[in-house]
């Protein structure tokens, strides 16, 4: 199984809101990315805890939400591609999370 690396930041950055992501809606975009139909009961339970893992690696403050980019960009390590395509996807990434929060301040002043 391989999880293209845009795919993932796509998702990932889609979900976020203010750019954030709860657990819940981490769980959304796994389900999205990680096509369970070929794997057994075993491996689902596998995946389902290392992806938890995952989730709460990031999840410094103990909240349940976690900074989306951070976590995506984490998260295109894992991703099927070479390591330029990583980089450019969490480049981007981080550039789209950027221009974001810049709006988000225009709209403050």
């Amino acid at each position: 199984m391989s999880v293209d690396v845009e795919d993932a930041m796509e998702v990932i950055l889609n979900e976020a809101v203010d750019g954030e992501l709860d657990k819940e809606s981490f769980n959304s975009c796994m389900r999205v990315l990680v096509v369970s139909d070929t794997l057994d009961e075993e491996e689902v339970r596998f995946f389902s805890r290392m992806l938890s893992g995952l989730f709460y690696a990031f999840d410094r403050d103990e909240k349940a939400c976690v900074d989306a980019t951070e976590l995506a960009c984490g998260f295109a390590v894992l991703c099927a591609g070479n390591k330029s395509a990583k980089l450019a996807a969490a480049w981007i990434g981080w550039a789209r999370f950027m221009k974001q929060h810049r709006e988000q301040e225009d709209r403050k002043s």
